[in-house]
Protein backbone atom coordinates (compact mmCIF):
# COMPACT_ATOMS: atom_id res chain seq x y z
CA UNK A 1 0.00 0.00 0.00
CA UNK A 2 2.86 2.06 0.76
CA UNK A 3 4.55 1.80 -2.52
CA UNK A 4 1.51 2.48 -4.47
CA UNK A 5 0.84 5.67 -2.28
CA UNK A 6 4.63 6.83 -3.65
CA UNK A 7 3.94 5.47 -7.37
CA UNK A 8 0.44 7.79 -7.50
CA UNK A 9 2.85 11.06 -5.92
CA UNK A 10 5.43 10.56 -8.65
CA UNK A 11 2.83 9.84 -11.53
CA UNK A 12 1.31 13.33 -10.21
CA UNK A 13 4.20 15.37 -10.22
CA UNK A 14 5.50 14.43 -13.75
CA UNK A 15 1.57 15.11 -14.94
CA UNK A 16 2.17 18.37 -13.35
CA UNK A 17 5.32 18.81 -15.09
CA UNK A 18 3.80 17.85 -18.09
CA UNK A 19 1.12 20.12 -17.88
CA UNK A 20 3.84 23.28 -17.36
CA UNK A 21 5.39 22.32 -20.03
CA UNK A 22 2.94 21.86 -22.42
CA UNK A 23 3.08 25.08 -24.39
CA UNK A 24 6.75 25.38 -24.55
CA UNK A 25 7.42 25.51 -28.30
CA UNK A 26 11.22 27.00 -28.91
CA UNK A 27 10.48 27.64 -32.47
CA UNK A 28 7.95 30.12 -32.05
CA UNK A 29 8.21 33.46 -33.46
CA UNK A 30 7.55 35.43 -30.55
CA UNK A 31 9.38 32.67 -27.93
CA UNK A 32 11.15 34.80 -24.45
CA UNK A 33 10.83 38.67 -26.95
CA UNK A 34 8.74 41.20 -25.30
CA UNK A 35 5.31 41.87 -25.97
CA UNK A 36 3.63 45.47 -25.01
CA UNK A 37 0.54 45.96 -22.79
CA UNK A 38 -1.73 48.93 -23.90
CA UNK A 39 -5.15 50.21 -24.61
CA UNK A 40 -4.48 50.98 -27.95
CA UNK A 41 -2.40 49.61 -30.81
CA UNK A 42 0.28 51.72 -30.54
CA UNK A 43 3.03 52.71 -27.38
CA UNK A 44 2.25 50.36 -24.24
CA UNK A 45 4.53 48.53 -21.52
CA UNK A 46 6.74 45.77 -22.02
CA UNK A 47 5.82 42.24 -20.49
CA UNK A 48 7.48 38.87 -21.45
CA UNK A 49 4.87 36.58 -19.17
CA UNK A 50 2.78 35.62 -21.97
CA UNK A 51 5.78 34.56 -23.97
CA UNK A 52 8.53 32.76 -21.10
CA UNK A 53 7.04 29.67 -21.28
CA UNK A 54 6.18 28.82 -18.02
CA UNK A 55 2.43 28.58 -17.17
CA UNK A 56 2.71 29.98 -13.74
CA UNK A 57 2.81 33.16 -14.87
CA UNK A 58 -0.36 35.05 -16.69
CA UNK A 59 -1.58 38.18 -17.58
CA UNK A 60 -5.22 39.38 -16.58
CA UNK A 61 -6.09 41.36 -19.74
CA UNK A 62 -8.60 44.38 -18.93
CA UNK A 63 -11.78 44.94 -21.31
CA UNK A 64 -10.86 46.62 -24.41
CA UNK A 65 -7.28 46.00 -24.05
CA UNK A 66 -4.27 45.13 -26.49
CA UNK A 67 -1.69 43.01 -26.08
CA UNK A 68 0.41 42.67 -28.76
CA UNK A 69 4.20 42.42 -30.53
CA UNK A 70 5.37 44.11 -33.75
CA UNK A 71 8.14 42.37 -36.06
CA UNK A 72 10.94 44.02 -36.84
CA UNK A 73 10.21 43.10 -40.70
CA UNK A 74 7.36 41.33 -41.84
CA UNK A 75 6.18 37.28 -41.14
CA UNK A 76 4.07 34.57 -42.85
CA UNK A 77 2.16 33.41 -39.79
CA UNK A 78 0.92 29.59 -39.90
CA UNK A 79 0.00 28.28 -36.49
CA UNK A 80 -1.23 30.11 -33.36
CA UNK A 81 -1.14 29.02 -30.00
CA UNK A 82 -3.00 30.21 -26.65
CA UNK A 83 -3.71 29.49 -23.23
CA UNK A 84 -5.72 31.37 -20.79
CA UNK A 85 -8.85 30.92 -18.64
CA UNK A 86 -12.67 31.18 -20.20
CA UNK A 87 -14.99 28.42 -21.37
CA UNK A 88 -17.36 28.22 -24.26
CA UNK A 89 -19.16 31.15 -22.80
CA UNK A 90 -16.54 33.57 -22.94
CA UNK A 91 -15.98 34.25 -26.65
CA UNK A 92 -14.85 37.77 -26.63
CA UNK A 93 -11.04 37.36 -26.78
CA UNK A 94 -9.49 37.21 -30.36
CA UNK A 95 -6.14 36.86 -32.44
CA UNK A 96 -5.61 39.67 -35.17
CA UNK A 97 -2.60 40.12 -37.41
CA UNK A 98 -1.96 43.53 -39.08
CA UNK A 99 -0.44 43.39 -42.57
CA UNK A 100 2.46 46.05 -43.62
CA UNK A 101 -0.40 47.33 -45.66
CA UNK A 102 -2.91 48.34 -43.15
CA UNK A 103 -5.65 45.40 -43.35
CA UNK A 104 -6.58 43.19 -40.85
CA UNK A 105 -6.81 39.39 -40.57
CA UNK A 106 -8.45 37.30 -37.66
CA UNK A 107 -5.99 35.00 -36.21
CA UNK A 108 -8.58 32.87 -33.82
CA UNK A 109 -10.88 33.63 -31.67
CA UNK A 110 -10.13 30.99 -28.47
CA UNK A 111 -11.12 30.15 -25.50
CA UNK A 112 -9.47 28.06 -22.50
CA UNK A 113 -6.96 26.16 -24.01
CA UNK A 114 -5.65 26.68 -27.81
CA UNK A 115 -2.59 24.18 -28.39
CA UNK A 116 -0.61 24.87 -31.78
CA UNK A 117 -3.19 25.04 -34.31
CA UNK A 118 -3.52 26.41 -37.89
CA UNK A 119 -4.44 29.83 -38.04
CA UNK A 120 -7.84 30.87 -39.93
CA UNK A 121 -7.11 31.09 -43.68
CA UNK A 122 -3.96 30.84 -43.07
CA UNK A 123 -1.07 31.10 -43.91
CA UNK A 124 -1.13 35.27 -43.51
CA UNK A 125 1.64 37.03 -45.08
CA UNK A 126 3.24 40.42 -44.89
CA UNK A 127 2.04 41.08 -40.89
CA UNK A 128 3.39 43.27 -38.84
CA UNK A 129 1.83 43.05 -36.22
CA UNK A 130 0.33 40.71 -33.70
CA UNK A 131 -2.27 41.10 -30.89
CA UNK A 132 -4.65 40.11 -28.90
CA UNK A 133 -8.25 42.06 -27.91
CA UNK A 134 -10.01 41.44 -25.21
CA UNK A 135 -13.63 42.40 -26.51
CA UNK A 136 -15.32 40.90 -23.56
CA UNK A 137 -16.84 42.50 -20.24
CA UNK A 138 -14.75 40.74 -18.24
CA UNK A 139 -11.03 40.65 -17.69
CA UNK A 140 -9.46 37.49 -19.24
CA UNK A 141 -6.81 35.88 -17.64
CA UNK A 142 -3.76 34.40 -20.16
CA UNK A 143 -1.04 32.66 -19.57
CA UNK A 144 0.84 31.62 -22.67
CA UNK A 145 0.58 32.96 -26.56
CA UNK A 146 2.95 32.11 -29.28
CA UNK A 147 2.52 32.34 -33.55
CA UNK A 148 4.41 30.16 -35.49
CA UNK A 149 5.97 30.57 -39.45
CA UNK A 150 8.21 32.38 -40.88
CA UNK A 151 10.04 35.73 -39.77
CA UNK A 152 11.48 37.95 -42.76
CA UNK A 153 13.88 40.75 -42.09
CA UNK A 154 13.79 44.02 -43.49
CA UNK A 155 16.87 44.60 -45.85
CA UNK A 156 18.69 47.44 -44.13
CA UNK A 157 19.50 50.43 -47.20
CA UNK A 158 23.19 51.51 -46.68
CA UNK A 159 23.93 54.71 -46.27
CA UNK A 160 24.83 56.95 -49.34
CA UNK A 161 28.41 58.02 -49.80
CA UNK A 162 28.34 61.55 -48.46
CA UNK A 163 30.22 63.27 -51.53
CA UNK A 164 33.23 64.61 -51.02
CA UNK A 165 33.36 68.37 -52.77
CA UNK A 166 36.49 68.55 -54.81
CA UNK A 167 37.84 72.34 -54.15
CA UNK A 168 37.89 74.23 -57.47
CA UNK A 169 41.16 75.59 -58.88
CA UNK A 170 41.61 79.44 -57.80
CA UNK A 171 42.08 80.79 -61.33
CA UNK A 172 45.37 82.68 -61.38
CA UNK A 173 44.39 86.46 -61.39
CA UNK A 174 44.91 88.41 -65.15
CA UNK A 175 46.77 91.38 -64.43
CA UNK A 176 45.17 94.14 -66.23
CA UNK A 177 46.70 95.90 -68.59
CA UNK A 178 47.82 99.76 -67.84
CA UNK A 179 47.10 101.98 -70.99
CA UNK A 180 49.71 103.87 -71.96
CA UNK A 181 48.52 107.81 -72.18
CA UNK A 182 49.04 108.68 -75.63
CA UNK A 183 51.18 111.78 -75.85
CA UNK A 184 50.37 115.27 -75.65
CA UNK A 185 50.42 116.83 -78.85
CA UNK A 186 52.53 120.07 -79.12
CA UNK A 187 50.19 123.19 -78.70
CA UNK A 188 52.16 125.64 -81.00
CA UNK A 189 52.05 129.26 -79.79
CA UNK A 190 53.15 132.80 -81.42
CA UNK A 191 54.92 133.35 -84.16
CA UNK A 192 56.07 130.28 -86.47
CA UNK A 193 55.96 129.96 -90.18
CA UNK A 194 55.28 127.11 -93.00
CA UNK A 195 59.02 125.91 -94.71
CA UNK A 196 58.26 124.39 -97.72
CA UNK A 197 61.61 122.96 -99.37
CA UNK A 198 61.80 121.41 -103.02
CA UNK A 199 64.57 119.44 -103.81
CA UNK A 200 66.52 118.42 -106.74
CA UNK A 201 64.17 115.19 -107.45
CA UNK A 202 60.69 117.53 -107.36
CA UNK A 203 59.93 116.19 -103.90
CA UNK A 204 58.47 118.59 -101.43
CA UNK A 205 59.16 118.77 -97.93
CA UNK A 206 56.57 120.84 -95.74
CA UNK A 207 57.37 122.04 -92.01
CA UNK A 208 55.08 123.45 -89.35
CA UNK A 209 58.30 125.71 -87.34
CA UNK A 210 58.87 128.34 -84.72
CA UNK A 211 60.09 131.32 -86.63
CA UNK A 212 62.89 130.89 -84.57
CA UNK A 213 63.87 127.02 -86.13
CA UNK A 214 63.25 128.78 -89.69
CA UNK A 215 65.60 131.30 -88.93
CA UNK A 216 68.26 128.87 -87.81
CA UNK A 217 67.63 126.94 -91.23
CA UNK A 218 68.06 129.99 -93.00
CA UNK A 219 71.24 130.82 -91.39
CA UNK A 220 72.43 127.44 -92.21
CA UNK A 221 71.31 127.80 -95.81
CA UNK A 222 73.27 131.42 -96.16
CA UNK A 223 76.45 129.72 -94.23
CA UNK A 224 76.27 127.15 -96.79
CA UNK A 225 76.72 129.39 -99.50
CA UNK A 226 79.45 130.70 -97.86
CA UNK A 227 80.80 127.19 -97.82
CA UNK A 228 81.35 127.55 -93.93
CA UNK A 229 78.90 125.11 -92.52
CA UNK A 230 77.53 121.84 -92.28
CA UNK A 231 76.30 119.96 -95.73
CA UNK A 232 73.28 119.01 -94.38
CA UNK A 233 71.10 120.56 -92.05
CA UNK A 234 68.87 118.84 -89.28
CA UNK A 235 64.99 119.62 -89.18
CA UNK A 236 63.21 119.05 -85.79
CA UNK A 237 59.55 117.73 -87.18
CA UNK A 238 57.37 118.64 -84.24
CA UNK A 239 54.20 117.51 -84.50
CA UNK A 240 54.02 117.51 -88.51
CA UNK A 241 54.26 113.66 -88.76
CA UNK A 242 52.42 111.38 -86.17
CA UNK A 243 53.96 108.17 -84.99
CA UNK A 244 55.28 106.00 -82.01
CA UNK A 245 58.49 108.21 -81.57
CA UNK A 246 59.48 110.71 -79.18
CA UNK A 247 60.71 112.79 -82.17
CA UNK A 248 61.85 112.73 -85.61
CA UNK A 249 64.38 114.53 -87.43
CA UNK A 250 64.90 115.37 -91.25
CA UNK A 251 68.43 115.79 -92.55
CA UNK A 252 67.98 118.15 -95.50
CA UNK A 253 71.18 117.83 -97.80
CA UNK A 254 72.26 121.38 -99.09
CA UNK A 255 72.90 120.70 -102.82
CA UNK A 256 69.54 118.58 -102.86
CA UNK A 257 67.65 121.91 -102.52
CA UNK A 258 66.50 123.08 -105.46
CA UNK A 259 64.33 126.09 -103.58
CA UNK A 260 62.39 126.07 -100.38
CA UNK A 261 60.00 128.26 -99.01
CA UNK A 262 58.92 130.54 -96.14
CA UNK A 263 55.07 131.17 -95.26
CA UNK A 264 54.97 133.02 -91.55
CA UNK A 265 51.92 133.24 -89.36
CA UNK A 266 51.42 133.62 -85.83
CA UNK A 267 49.07 131.94 -83.60
CA UNK A 268 47.00 133.32 -80.96
CA UNK A 269 46.35 131.74 -77.16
Amino acid sequence: MKKLKIFLIVALVFTMMSVSGAFAYSEGLLNNKPMKLSDTLTGGTNTSVLTDNQNATYLDLAPDSYVRYDFQGTATLTHVQYKGDGSSAFKGVNIYALKEDGSKSNVHAPYGTLPKTEIINGPLKDVKTVYILNQQATTVRIYEFDVFGEEVSTPTTPPEPTPVATPEATPTPTATPTATPAPTPEQPTGERAILTITLTNGIDKEYDLPIAEVNSFLTWYDSMVASNAPAKYAINKHDNNKGPYSKRTDYIIFDKILTFEVSEYTVSK
